[in-house]
């Protein structure tokens, strides 16, 4: 059985609306808690975050479809890779980014949908950064999920809970092939984001790992916003 450990997240383009704005979390796995730079609008100065390793950070407010970069950096602050560039999502709401390891930039990331209608408590959601279409077991009922793509679980419930999760993935011959299995045990009143891969299944057993939203309603609450927006002067005192 391999661990579950920690996540990052999903690219979406979307058209540019101004005055909206969107909530977005940041996340990682597997890594360490790392600093990073999230810089949003042209213009505005980058502000520097932790990409939270395995949870759900609490959320940071951006205009919806500005253009984004998320710069990871070492402990010294150096820039480890090129900027991650994607589009914020247009839509608004709240969308977690996810940071995983990919080829070849060496790292990759991926855009989620969090509001609670996307995903309620209580609810899992699986995200393939697999090359495969895979099928997500939990107990007697699956969701299937093209590369790339992410999706809900049908089964859903806010007591704590334990079920058998089991991954199936498309063979070169269309058939359906028994990846791995494990037994997972589900708090109560939490949300769960599960991963799978990168990577070919046909390689050998995709990697699982998890983000898991400890504390929906606090982590809903958003943090600064990346630019606070420009005070409005006073205006002139009347003329004596």
């Amino acid at each position: 059985m391999r661990p579950y450990a920690p996540i990052l997240l999903l690219l979406l383009a979307g058209t540019r609306t101004q005055g909206t704005e969107t909530l977005l979390h940041v996340s990682g796995i597997s890594q360490a808690p790392m600093r990073a730079l999230l810089s949003a609008d042209a213009g505005r100065p980058p502000k520097e975050i932790e990409v939270a390793d395995g949870h759900l950070a609490p959320p940071t407010a951006l205009t919806a479809g500005a253009e984004a970069s998320l710069t990871l950096l070492s402990d010294d602050g150096v820039p480890l890779l090129s900027p991650l560039r994607f589009i914020v999502p247009a839509e608004g709401g709240r969308h977690v980014l996810i940071v995983s390891p990919g080829v070849p930039t060496g790292a990759r990331i991926s855009l989620v949908p969090v509001d609670f209608k996307s995903q309620p408590v209580g609810s899992v959601v699986f995200l393939n950064l697999s090359d495969n279409v895979v099928r997500c077991w939990l107990g007697d009922r699956h969701v299937e999920v093209r590369p790339g793509r992410s999706a809900r679980h049908p089964l859903e419930g806010t007591a704590r809970r334990k079920a058998n999760h089991r991954i199936e993935y498309l063979d070169a011959a269309g058939k359906w092939t028994h990846d791995s299995s494990t037994t997972l045990i589900l708090a109560a009143d939490q949300r769960f984001i599960f991963t799978l891969g990168p990577g070919r299944a046909e390689d050998g057993p995709l990697l699982r790992h998890n983000v898991t939203d400890h504390a929906p309603e606090q982590n809903a609450r958003p943090a600064t916003p990346v630019s606070p927006p420009t005070p409005t002067p006073p205006p002139d005192p009347p003329a004596r």
